[in-house]
C-alpha cells in the first residue's frame, strides 16, 4: 500500500514536473518575445536620433571652420575657454565680469536633448525677445558645446552644427542681414558636474565692437 502510493506520488510528482517545465518553456518563449519586441522598439528609437546626429554632423563637415573667426571674437573664444568652471555656480558672475568691458553680453543658452536639432520649439519666443533686445551692432556669437560622452572629434563636430543650426535659424527668423560667427567649445562638463543634459546646450552671446 505505502509502496503503491509511493509511486502515485512519484507518478504526480512527475506530472506536476512535466507542467511546470512546460509552464516555463511558455513564460521563457513569451519573456524572449517581449525581448525582441523592446529591442527593436529601442532599436528604432536610437536609430532615429543617430539619423539626427549624423545630419547635424553632415552640415558642420569642417569643424575648423572657427578659423575665420574674426579677431574680436577670437579674443572672446579665448576668454571663454580659459574660464575655470570648477564651480558652475560661480559661472553666472564669471559671465557678469566678461561683460563688464561693454564689449559681449550673454543672451541665452539652449538645451538640446541627445539627437535634437535645430532650436526647441520651447526655447524660440525667448530667444527671439533677447535677440530684440540685443545691440543692434554687435555681432551674434552661437557657441556649441556637448557633453563629455562619446567620441571627443564627433561631439566637436555635432557641437558645432548645432550652433550654425541655431546662426542659421537666427538669419532667417530676424528676417535681415545679421552679423553671425560661430564656433564649438566641444566637451565640458562647465555648466553641470553630474547632470549631462546641462553640458548639451549652444549659448548666444552679442560681441559689440
Amino acid at each position: 500500500g505505502v509502496a503503491e502510493l509511493g509511486g502515485d506520488a512519484v507518478e504526480g510528482m512527475k506530472a506536476a514536473g512535466d507542467g511546470i517545465a512546460e509552464l516555463g518553456g511558455d513564460a521563457v518563449e513569451g519573456m524572449k518575445a517581449a525581448g525582441e519586441a523592446t529591442g527593436e522598439v529601442a532599436s528604432e528609437v536610437a536609430g532615429e536620433a543617430a539619423a539626427d546626429t549624423a545630419e547635424v554632423v553632415k552640415k558642420a563637415t569642417d569643424a575648423n571652420g572657427e578659423t575665420v573667426l574674426s579677431d574680436k571674437v577670437k579674443l572672446f573664444a579665448a576668454k571663454l575657454n580659459a574660464i575655470d568652471a570648477s564651480d558652475s555656480s560661480k559661472l553666472e558672475g564669471i559671465y557678469a565680469d566678461l561683460a563688464k568691458d561693454g564689449k559681449s553680453g550673454f543672451l541665452y543658452r539652449i538645451p538640446f536633448a541627445t539627437g535634437e536639432t535645430g532650436v526647441p520649439s520651447a526655447h524660440q519666443e525667448a530667444l527671439i525677445t533677447k535677440l530684440k533686445a540685443a545691440n543692434p551692432g554687435a555681432t551674434l556669437v552661437t557657441i556649441g558645446y556637448a557633453d563629455t560622452r562619446g567620441n571627443d572629434a564627433l561631439n566637436k563636430r555635432l557641437s558645432y552644427g548645432r550652433a550654425k543650426e541655431v546662426a542659421e535659424w537666427i538669419k532667417t527668423t530676424l528676417g535681415k542681414e545679421t552679423a553671425l560667427e560661430s564656433f564649438s567649445m566641444g566637451e565640458t562638463d562647465r555648466f553641470s558636474k553630474s547632470d549631462y543634459a546641462k553640458n548639451r546646450v549652444v549659448e548666444v552671446w552679442q560681441i559689440a565692437e
